[in-house]
């Protein structure tokens, strides 16, 4: 087995920012990871407070308040592919309750690695379950 590298999050606190790594994520046309910290688990009434974002070089985290900055709003939105994890399906709610509409195709990994072998032993047959 092989570790896997993770690169050090650069924590993104202005406009300008979060402009300078969008223009580095959108390099990544096969996709970017994104992922939500929010203020609870209801999809309809919950938001975001914190995000994530990653290209698998660099990895960036800011305030749910960047999301709007037109530069990233655009990157979630366009037709980049989306990487999440878990509950990727929730991260869509979450990000339309404040007013962004992620955009491309969307991977969730839990649900990736159940479709990949769902008859592993200590599997209960759901996703996210028995892992």
């Amino acid at each position: 087995m092989s570790w896997i590298y993770i690169p050090k999050t650069i924590w993104l606190e202005t406009e300008e920012e979060t402009s300078a790594a969008v223009e580095s994520l959108s390099k990544n046309t096969e996709g970017i990871s994104y992922d939500l910290e929010t203020s609870g688990v209801d999809k309809i009434k919950d938001y975001p407070i914190l995000f994530s974002l990653s290209d698998g070089i660099d990895r960036y985290a800011g305030e749910s308040k960047l999301l709007h900055c037109a530069p990233l709003k655009g990157l979630l939105e366009s037709n980049i592919p989306k990487i999440g994890s878990y509950i990727a399906n929730a991260d869509l709610h979450w990000s339309a309750n404040v007013g962004i509409n992620i955009g491309g195709p969307i991977y969730d990994t839990i649900v990736m690695d159940w479709l990949y072998d769902e008859n592993r032993d200590g599997k209960d047959g759901h996703p996210g379950h028995g892992l």
